[in-house]
């Protein structure tokens, strides 16, 4: 059966946001005395979706400072965004392709504000029909909140919806929903565990073999 639909995550796959997302937190943790590294973010917070803030509740910081630190990162991550994050390699290609052809979405975990900056400064919005944002729903991935309230806003039945992924996390909620999820892991998420995943893509050029061609 043919897809209809397309819901992209985009942190990781469309965009490469995950070098500033990681520097901005890094930086405010060290001022509790955190060390943050790559290896805990990529195989932990990209992988389950536990927040590196958590570590601080963990060691005891009080909440309200917790908060603050949050809010400094998002502060410092906005900062960047325009400078810093760039579109995945091939993805303009894709959806310049798939566009007009199959109607696509995005689903993140990602708070509007931040993603909103970013679609608009890459000018990616035209591509989408709407956005599912981290305001929209409790339960962040692997919940499969944000999937279901996306797919309730489509007529399509389970199977003609493919959402496109980069974590581990992000395939666990996609297929909770009941959603064919095909991913396409980045450096960070090289090691993560896909077996979920029903195709592991090597690029996104390679999702047009999906479609036929016009």
């Amino acid at each position: 059966m043919p897809y209809k639909q397309i819901f992209w995550d985009c942190d990781g796959t469309l965009v490469d946001t995950e070098p500033a997302f990681f520097k901005a937190t890094q930086q405010v943790l060290s001022k509790e005395g955190l060390e943050l590294t790559i290896d805990w973010w990529t195989g932990v917070h990209l992988a389950t979706g536990k927040s590196s803030f958590d570590l601080l509740l963990d060691q005891g910081v009080d909440r309200k400072r917790v908060q603050q630190l949050r809010e400094e990162r998002n502060l410092l991550y906005q900062t960047s965004l325009s400078r810093e994050v760039v579109i995945m390699d091939g993805i303009r290609e894709v959806l310049d392709s798939l566009h007009q052809r199959v109607p696509m979405s995005v689903v993140t975990s990602s708070l509007r504000s931040n993603n909103d900056h970013i679609v608009d400064a890459k000018n990616l919005r035209k591509y989408f029909d709407f956005i599912i944002a981290r305001e929209d729903f409790d339960e962040d991935k692997p919940d499969p909140a944000c999937y279901l309230q996306a797919y309730d806003r489509v007529p399509h039945d389970r199977e003609q919806c493919l959402v496109i992924e980069d974590t581990q996390r992000g395939v666990q909620a996609a297929k909770a929903a009941g959603l064919i999820c095909f991913v396409i892991p980045n450096k960070y998420t090289l090691n993560h565990d896909f077996s979920m995943a029903d195709r592991i893509l090597d690029h996104p050029r390679d999702l047009l073999e999906c479609f036929s061609p016009l």
